[in-house]
């Protein structure tokens, strides 16, 4: 959606100890942000603390995509309110789903009219409560329909109990575990939605090796660096700077004078880590009974057995 609206992004790579860009060195680079977009991967809270300070010392926006951490928070407070806007995704794969669709909050007016009829283009013409001040925007009509609606509101009345389960086995799992494997860093495990268990190793090798003996004990296990599109490298849109149009915005718009460049290896650190980490996937419905013959197959997996 950015490329459509004419921005370019600039990637900031992950890693332990990864120093945040400033605002004085984008300049020096002749790059002029405008917000930050953390994103709350796998139901794990990203480390807000820093990004807030950032945004809030250099004037910047603060838009959270919470799509995958739907329910989660941050010391204390939800995931999506801390910033200007925050983005949830409701398709079948996330953890309350309509089938498709998803929301979208903030707390400012101006922003609130402009989402609305940015989603429903209907809405500047019958909109009854729209100030009369507000600029009309052109939409795009990708608004859920009533009958959604209806069935996210039922699935939020679930969401709560789905998250403390989840929540609940990821934190027995890694307590019942000692040593091998290591479970991965998390920013706040009382915010966590624990969806996802990460276990980190040593090398790409091992990470594959501990994979492979999970499946063969028929644990779905998947490494983050093989997850398709979530992984930056695999944005050809992107790397090779194509849109809708031949030229043009975003990324030869004139009134933008920095140069962003792209490639799929520019985020070493990044790459590294998603490929020594390995994924399962959890159940808020799982019994005690199958979380702990979960941790006996990710023992002898760990142990090579």
């Amino acid at each position: 959606m950015w490329i459509i609206n004419g921005l370019k992004v600039l990637m900031v790579c992950y890693g332990h100890g990864h120093r945040i860009m400033t605002r004085q060195k984008m300049m020096k680079k002749n790059l002029s942000p405008v917000f930050i977009i953390p994103v709350h991967m796998a139901g794990v809270p990203a480390n807000l603390g820093p990004l807030l300070t950032l945004a809030q010392e250099h004037g910047l926006y603060f838009i959270e995509d919470a799509c995958q951490a739907v329910g989660g928070s941050y010391q204390g407070r939800p995931l999506g309110s801390f910033g200007e806007v925050g983005a949830f995704s409701l398709n079948f794969y996330k953890i309350i789903g309509t089938g498709e669709g998803g929301a979208a909050i903030t707390s400012d007016r101006g922003i609130y009219d402009r989402i609305r009829m940015h989603h429903d283009t209907g809405v500047s013409f019958w909109g009854s409560d729209m100030p009369a001040d507000t600029p009309v925007i052109p939409g795009v009509n990708y608004r859920m329909s009533e009958l959604l609606g209806a069935f996210a509101l039922v699935q939020l009345g679930r969401l709560d109990g789905f998250v403390e389960n989840m929540r609940a086995i990821k934190k027995r799992v890694y307590g019942m575990l000692e040593g091998t494997p290591r479970p991965a860093p998390q920013n706040d495990p009382d915010g966590d939605c624990g969806t996802t268990l990460h276990f980190q190793f040593d090398s790409v090798d091992q990470a594959t090796r501990f994979e492979e003996r999970l499946r063969e004990q028929g644990v779905s296990a998947t490494r983050p660096i093989n997850t398709g599109r979530h992984v930056y490298s695999n944005w050809e849109f992107v790397i090779n700077k194509t849109n809708i149009c031949d030229q043009g915005c975003s990324w030869d718009c004139p009134r933008y004078q920095g140069t962003a460049t792209y490639a799929p290896d520019m985020c070493p650190n990044t790459l590294d880590i998603l490929a020594r980490t390995v994924g399962v996937s959890t159940d808020p419905f799982w019994t005690a009974d199958q979380v702990n013959t979960l941790v006996d197959k990710v023992e002898t997996a760990a142990q090579g057995k």
